[in-house]
């Protein structure tokens, strides 16, 4: 896991190595004005010369610290945003049969908190680890000179709170990290959920149920933190006990030493001051316990693979054709179950191909196939006589308008609604399109029109007219197939017959309809019943 996240610096290797550098010189700087200080006092040599040189080399240290952190942080966020862009990237290639058994809680919380908390490695690990190795040898070697009893006690102070403590710390959390990320990954989902389905469990009255189930959970997550803080609270008083015993052996070492020499004195009067760095690794883990299964968690996406594309490697520009041939499916979830077997269908330009079925039959699938959002266990399946498996999926999906039977709205315009905030369509072609499904007048009545603001929790139209608005989109969008799925299940009459007739009068290309309700199906050229897995057109 370090590997693969110190893999992810390479391009800002160079800005790395200059925070190290940064960090190393002001902490140097830091112990030389403290123990100069001291030995200027024992020594009773303090005067204005000593106060100005000191105070600028406390200038400098200033300087190095903050070029430290700012690169430090320079780094993390640069290195988060690549990394975030990978997760993005990689989610697009997944989606969307991949991502069937992936929870939107849980995708969030990648993109969000894991990401987040993958910056204490970048900004607050890989320099501030490198700098409290490269100072604590500098420390015992320059202690070494002075007395080599001291530096070897030195060097065992360093090792014991820099690595032994951390190292038994880390053992001791790394199940209360992996129980606190499951938590708060389950916690994410439910409030999503909550929001989500607040008017079905209004509806159900089970909105205390929802909050007290919430408060439960709150109170699981409340105290696996609280025994971290305590154990936390333990280990940092065997830390500062450990400090204090060995600054006190080393007192005792200056006592009882042959040598009268003051700046024997200055190495114990400095020593504790020089354990900043080391004190800084001691608290990691608790942190670093949790950017590491933060980082577990997106690797593991990472490396989930997308469905085969090897083969893809044809565009295509116009589809007049689609055509399924004794195709077989099964979910790859649900491999044993086979929700289409030797399903045959053929759809042309320009007719409007109907296929009905009971819910849960798989005439979504159907269409899903067609899309390569999954792939079919047998069969072909072709657009223009050419194999579907052999096409890019940008190319196919290009020449394929989806509209679900939940209407897709974005929150903001309704011109960024309708265009999908593409610039490449004036006013006038958004109006002619409105004007099609009949929403330009409802539009226009509006104080900002085209610019009036909507949203999935603001809504301004009927579930008549956000279902016709999507059909818009499709229509402002060229493409050879359009694909409704349930387009009427939750419409009036009116608002049906306003679809059918733009569907009819304005798209010139192939048109595929699925809906449970054969009534809807009137003005269709073909009709096919999906029933136990098997097509049969209806005549």
């Amino acid at each position: 896991m370090l590997k693969r996240l110190l893999i992810q610096t390479h391009r800002l290797n160079n800005l790395l190595l200059a925070s190290i550098f940064c960090g190393t010189i002001s902490t140097l700087l830091q112990i030389f004005v403290i123990a100069a200080a001291f030995y200027l006092i024992i020594k009773q040599q303090f005067n204005w010369t000593y106060a100005i040189f000191l105070l600028i080399v406390a200038l400098v240290l200033g300087f190095s610290r903050f070029g430290e952190q700012y690169l430090g942080h320079f780094i993390a966020f640069h290195l988060l945003a690549d990394l975030r862009t990978q997760l993005y990237d990689h989610l697009l290639s997944l989606a969307p049969a991949k991502l069937d058994d992936k929870e939107s809680g849980k995708i969030l919380k990648l993109l969000v908190k894991d990401i987040e908390q993958i910056e204490v490695f970048y900004a607050h690990t890989i320099a501030p680890v490198v700098i409290a190795v490269l100072i604590s040898f500098l420390q015992v070697f320059m202690i070494f000179l002075i007395s080599p009893l001291m530096a070897g006690l030195a060097l065992l102070a360093y090792f014991w709170i820099g690595f032994v403590l951390p190292f038994f710390r880390k053992k001791k959390i790394q199940s209360t990290s992996s129980s606190l990320s499951a938590y708060e990954t389950e916690n994410d989902q439910l409030l999503s959920e909550t929001v989500n389905g607040k008017s079905v469990l209004q509806q159900f009255q089970k909105i205390d149920q929802q909050i007290s189930f919430l408060d439960r959970q709150r109170d699981s997550i409340g105290n696996i933190m609280k025994k971290r803080n305590l154990d936390d609270s333990i280990a940092a008083s065997i830390t500062q006990s450990s400090l204090l015993f060995f600054c006190g052996v080393m007192a005792y070492l200056a006592f009882n030493s042959s040598f009268n020499n003051s700046l024997i004195w200055v190495v114990v009067f400095t020593f504790p001051f020089s354990f900043a760095r080391v004190l800084a690794l001691a608290n990691l883990p608790s942190s670093l316990g949790d950017a590491l299964v933060s980082a577990k968690n997106i690797f593991k996406l990472l490396d989930e693979k997308a469905l085969s594309e090897l083969s893809e490697n044809e565009e295509i520009a116009l589809i007049k054709q689609g055509h399924f041939s004794d195709v077989d499916f099964s979910y790859p979830l649900r491999p044993d179950k086979t929700v289409l077997r030797n399903v045959s269908l053929l759809g042309e330009k320009p007719k409007i191909v109907g296929i009905v079925g009971e819910s849960g039959e798989g005439k979504s699938t159907l269409m899903k196939l067609l899309m390569k959002w999954y792939q079919p266990n047998r069969g072909l399946i072709k657009a223009n006589d050419r194999d579907l498996q052999k096409i890019k999926k940008d190319s196919l999906r290009k020449q394929i308008n989806y509209v679900a039977q939940n209407p897709l709205v974005l929150s903001g315009t309704i011109r960024e609604n309708i265009t999908l905030k593409n610039s490449d369509f004036s006013d006038q072609k958004i109006w002619q399109t409105l004007k099609k499904v009949q929403l330009d007048k409802t539009i226009r009545k509006m104080p900002e029109q085209l610019d009036t603001k909507i949203s999935r929790l603001e809504q301004r139209f009927s579930s008549g007219e956000l279902q016709r608005l999507e059909i818009a989109r499709a229509l402002l969008y060229p493409s050879s197939i359009l694909i409704l799925d349930e387009p009427t299940s939750n419409l009036d009459t009116l608002n049906e017959a306003i679809i059918i007739n733009s569907l009819e009068t304005y798209y010139q290309g192939l048109i595929f309809i699925v809906t449970h309700r054969l009534s809807s199906l009137s003005f269709t050229n073909q009709i096919y019943r999906l029933s136990n897995g098997q097509l049969s057109e209806i005549e």
